[in-house]
């Protein structure tokens, strides 16, 4: 265990003590990428696909960073417990990654896994679909395609009138009140969770 005293006894009776440290470091933790776009800078959902990655450590330890199981790399934890990766010179593709760590401290004890941090990389959006033709319609139902999960809005005559979120399948549909006779232009507007923003009418 940590702490145990080892006497080493000479034949001479010089004696040397030892200090057996066993006792692997805290688990890391992943906090957070660097630049985290969109509606939160926490979740992980991003338009960056250039990162970096940070967390915290116990001091000193050499923290080695993992995406999708594979090594991407190390870093060492600094004096107040923060270290970071710089993974900019790789471009990461658009999708779902897993990033986990372990550290390792000064005499080789390895700690646990670090709990999965999930990132979403979404450098795109579909710009979005309108079912109807725009002819004259009795009532004030629209419906369209975009991304999955992102935010669609509609304003007409320049106005903001509502605003829906997509399916996991992209689709949207939005009630709007009563227009009234005449010509209206409509503009749709679809922001998904990183940020990415499309228009169309």
């Amino acid at each position: 265990l940590a702490g145990n005293l080892l006497v080493d006894s000479g034949v001479l009776g010089n004696s040397e003590t030892y200090t057996l440290d066993n006792t692997p470091p805290a688990a890391p933790a992943i906090t957070g990428i660097t630049e985290d776009t969109g509606i939160s800078d926490e979740d992980g959902i991003t338009s960056d696909n250039m990162l970096v990655f940070h967390g915290v450590g116990e001091p000193d330890s050499e923290i080695t960073v993992y995406l999708d199981d594979v090594v991407i790399g190390t870093a060492v934890v600094n004096g107040d417990g923060d270290w970071s990766l710089d993974h900019t010179a790789t471009v990461l593709t658009d999708g779902t990654y897993t990033i986990t760590a372990t550290a390792d401290d000064a005499v080789g004890n390895t700690a646990e896994l670090a709990d999965a941090f999930t990132v979403v990389i979404l450098t795109q959006v579909d710009e979005p679909t309108l079912d109807q033709d725009g002819s004259t319609r009795e009532d004030g139902t629209l419906t369209g395609t975009t991304s999955p999960d992102t935010d669609v809005c509609v304003a007409i005559n320049g106005t903001q009138v509502a605003c829906t979120t997509a399916d996991d399948n992209g689709d949207w549909t939005l009630e709007l009140d009563e227009l009234g006779p005449g010509t209206h232009d409509l503009d749709i507007t679809v922001t998904d969770p990183a940020g990415n923003e499309e228009s169309g009418s």
